[in-house]
């Protein structure tokens, strides 16, 4: 569920290098509890995927950095990272679960149809140069 070449622009124009180290170097902080959170998938002991969520507003979360390593793709870790978010999420008090991925990302996509995400507009400020690169979810819990 990595980031497809085609829509790497995105990131690289929305994301400057420096903004996006700061936020690398932030993840522990925006995603800690008790309003968000990290989950890392292992196969032995080594890590090959991860996910986390946090606040938008009060009762709203917001998943994000779902990742997993092309050799465990299609293996149900995807599937496990999912689930066990959404029950972190519930787990918090959130009535609604946000997220979005890239347009090319088809199996991330059918994945998250799978789990009951519905489509839906931007659910925060997103350039218009960029919607047509990007699919929005919601879920109610």
């Amino acid at each position: 569920m990595g980031l497809d070449t085609d829509e790497s622009w995105v990131c690289q124009k929305y994301y400057p290098t420096d903004d996006y180290q700061d936020l690398m170097n932030r993840l522990d902080q925006v995603h800690a509890p008790p309003g968000g959170g990290i989950r890392l998938a292992l196969l032995g002991d080594q890590p090959v995927g991860c996910g986390m969520f946090h606040t938008l507003s009060p009762g709203v979360v917001e998943i994000k950095r779902v990742y997993l390593s092309p050799e465990t793709r299609g293996t149900g870790a995807g599937r496990q990272i999912m689930e066990t978010l959404i029950a972190d999420c519930r787990a918090t008090g959130a009535h609604k679960v946000h997220l979005d991925t890239g347009r090319n990302l088809r199996q991330a996509i059918n994945l998250y149809e799978k789990l009951g995400f519905k489509r839906c507009g931007p659910y925060q400020d997103i350039p218009e140069d960029a919607r047509d690169t990007i699919v929005f979810f919601e879920m109610l819990l």
